[in-house]
């Protein structure tokens, strides 16, 4: 039924040219983004799809709302402007959004466009020098409204076979594609083919003998539906301005995680070394990152002050080390100082140590309930886009095995410069009681001044093995295995002077065992510390002028571990704390390195240590599993 003269209303007109405007819209909306169309080269190929898309459906639709002939015809030749060129523009798209190199050969490009160029100088010839593109062109009112009605030849439909080679070959791309990207990616991904599959399915009807509708044209309604499909990814999913699918490439294949927010943040995307970070990846993708990431991640990436990237109330602690809720445990420490833990006006809890786009690197430790301790770095930067930001990236770095590295280094230090104050200091004095001993036997020609040399040079011995077993072995262990309690131990005592005391008094020191365990240890290192450890047991425990023999007793204690304890003198309660430090000694002949050696021994264990007094006076060292 027409309005006026010359017009008419059909029910699907105005959505065609408002789908025309929102393609329109779109272009102009990406023309402006010079930030995106400078980063992704795929993007300046997007506005001259969506301009055609436009001037195909808008020419369409004002013809479907037209009862004239010849503007009819003059506005379906114009239509071709968009349908003739969108089938090679989608292909160069999906080429450059896989991929694709961006300087295409020019004989390909020369080859591409040839055909859309031959058919629009047939579309706007046809009628007076041939029927290669519409054999007859005639207006038809029988479905209650005025239509055009094209008979297409031949040129018509080789232009068909070429445009679904080029569409079939650009989704086949991005099924390709879909199929190695998840999230926020996928689903644009997935949008841009629903984009594409519409008018092909319509275009394959609206050529179709059986073609139910032959006053319509199909594939440009499709791809009017399929404006609604691609402005709504626009919106929320980013659609021409997220990374390009090199992405995948080049992060996906990172060591460290790396993981995308938005500003208010949620989880936009993430590469695999992040999901041993995140509660559930598959379900990760547009939650809040509080609720999927592990709170250990969580205290680093959310501070205050940084609008939507807060955290909830009560859900982060502000000391610096603290326990998860899966039993982690886990500390903090950052190159500057945020300063103490407060609270934004939310009231929400800020952690102490937590790091802010810009900040220097986060360390943060985490211990699993195994007892594996990983050590991470994590740092924050923002996304900008156009001069504001849009969120921030996270990456989480798993530096364990440097922060090892670096301990042993700085150990090693700590035993060269231990090595240079004993050679330094520790054996000059007994050289030098050893010179001047010499000096007077040769003055005084008497032979009691060399048993002095003789105690001189036997305390240089001593402690240059006490060193060796220092520098030579330090922390490392060598091969664990099941040892016996009872055989290390008497393996040790066979190698300890058993008579030698402070005094010389002659004491006997005997060796028991009460009980049998199996210990998993390295047996060179427990020989060594059984026999410092008996050593000082035999030579501490007969001074003062002792003249009973002393008893030394290795046992079992029933929590796990052995003891080591003798009915000597025992060790002053104001000295426990000392003992185990590298140059103490309460002896005037002591290295002030046995002791030193037996924790270091027991540390590379994984023992702890303590000293205390035995049931008899004597001293008693216990060794058990560290927390």
């Amino acid at each position: 039924m027409d309005w006026s003269q010359n017009w008419q209303f059909v029910a699907h007109g105005p959505p065609l040219v408002l789908a025309s405007l929102v393609f329109v819209g779109l272009a102009v909306y990406l023309t402006g983004r010079h930030d995106v169309r400078e980063r992704l080269p795929e993007a300046n190929v997007a506005v001259l799809i969506l301009l055609a898309a436009g001037i195909w459906i808008g020419a369409y639709g004002f013809e479907t709302l037209r009862t004239d002939y010849g503007t009819k015809v003059l506005l379906n030749r114009v239509a071709y402007l968009g349908s003739a060129t969108l089938p090679v523009l989608w292909y160069e798209y999906v080429r450059l959004h896989a991929g694709g190199d961006r300087e295409s050969p020019r004989w390909r490009t020369v080859a591409l466009w040839t055909v859309p160029a031959v058919t629009l100088a047939l579309v706007f010839t046809n009628g007076g020098m041939h029927s290669l593109v519409w054999e007859a062109v005639y207006l038809d009112d029988t479905g209650g409204f005025v239509s055009l009605i094209n008979d297409h030849g031949p040129a018509f439909y080789g232009f068909i076979l070429f445009a679904y080679a080029l569409i079939f070959a650009g989704m086949a791309r991005l099924v390709g594609v879909v199929r190695t990207t998840t999230g926020a990616r996928q689903t644009q991904e997935l949008s841009l083919l629903l984009g594409a599959a519409l008018p092909t399915v319509g275009g394959a009807v609206y050529v179709a003998p059986w073609n139910p509708f032959p006053s319509l044209n199909l594939p440009a309604i499709a791809f009017a539906a399929a404006a609604g499909t691609v402005a709504w990814s626009v919106v929320r999913h980013g659609l021409f301005t997220l990374v390009p699918i090199g992405w995948q490439a080049v992060v996906d294949q990172l060591d460290e995680a790396a993981i995308v927010l938005d500003t208010n943040g949620c989880v936009l995307e993430f590469n695999p070394a992040a999901e041993a970070y995140l509660s559930d990846p598959a379900d990760a993708h547009g939650r809040d990152g509080r609720d999927v990431l592990h709170p250990t991640i969580a205290t680093a990436a959310w501070t205050r002050g940084d609008g939507g990237l807060r955290a909830k109330a009560g859900e982060l602690r502000t000391e610096d080390e603290s326990r998860t809720a899966d039993g982690l445990r886990t500390t903090s420490g950052l190159g500057t100082a945020n300063g103490p833990g407060t609270a934004d006006d939310s009231g929400a809890a800020t952690p102490a140590s937590s790091v802010r786009d810009g900040d220097p690197v986060l360390t943060r430790t985490l211990e699993r309930p195994d007892g594996d301790v990983r050590h991470l770095e994590i740092e924050r930067s923002p996304l900008e886009s156009g001069g504001r930001r849009v969120g921030s990236l996270v990456l989480v770095r798993d530096v364990t095995s440097r922060h090892r590295r670096e301990m042993r280094l700085q150990a090693q230090n700590e035993r060269l410069d231990q090595f240079a104050s004993v050679v330094s200091h520790d054996l000059r004095n007994p050289l030098n009681v050893a010179r001047g001993y010499t000096e007077l036997a040769r003055e005084t020609r008497e032979g009691g001044h060399f048993d002095r040399v003789e105690e001189a040079h036997e305390r240089i011995e001593r402690i240059v093995t006490d060193l060796l077993v220092l520098a030579r072995e330090g922390d490392a262990l060598g091969t664990v295995e099941s040892v016996s309690l009872s055989t290390a131990a008497r393996t040790a005592w066979q190698s300890v002077d058993t008579t030698a005391g402070e005094t010389g008094d002659g004491v006997t020191a005997s060796l028991v065992v009460a009980d049998e365990t199996t210990l998993e240890a390295d047996a060179g290192q427990l020989r060594h510390l059984f026999e410092n450890l008996f050593r000082n047991c035999v030579e501490h425990g007969s001074a003062d002028g002792r003249t009973t023999d002393l008893t030394v007793e290795v046992g079992a204690l029933p929590e796990g571990g052995f003891y080591v304890e003798d009915d000597g003198r025992g060790i002053p309660p104001e000295t426990h704390e000392r003992v185990f430090e590298r140059g103490f000694s309460t002896g005037e002949d002591g290295t002030g390195l046995g002791l030193a050696i037996v924790e270091q021994i027991a540390a590379a264990h994984g023992w702890e240590v303590r000293v205390g007094a035995a049931t008899n006076g004597g001293a008693r060292f216990e060794f058990s599993p560290a927390d």
